[in-house]
C-alpha cells in the first residue's frame, strides 16, 4: 500500500498503469524497427498471451499492433 500511494503521488499515475505504458511503447518500437512475430513482442513485454497483449496494446492505442505495425513500418 505504501509503494502504491508514493509511487502514484511522485509519477501521477498506478504502478500498473506507469508498466502497461512502458510495456506498450517498448512494444511500438519493436513493430515499427524489426519484423519479429507478433507473439515474441507479446512475451518480450511481458504479457503471458497473445491475446492479453493485442487486448491492452488496443486499448492504449486505438488499433490493433498489426495494424499498428502497417501504418508506422517505413
Amino acid at each position: 500500500a505504501y509503494f502504491s500511494s508514493t509511487f502514484h503521488k511522485e509519477m501521477g499515475k498506478s504502478f500498473t498503469s506507469w508498466l502497461t505504458d512502458v510495456r506498450i511503447e517498448y512494444a511500438k518500437k519493436q513493430l515499427c524497427e524489426t519484423t519479429v512475430p507478433l507473439i515474441d513482442i507479446a512475451y518480450q513485454c511481458g504479457y503471458n498471451t497473445l491475446s492479453q497483449f493485442i487486448k491492452m496494446f488496443k486499448k492504449k492505442e486505438g488499433i490493433p499492433p498489426s495494424k499498428y505495425r502497417k501504418e508506422n513500418t517505413h
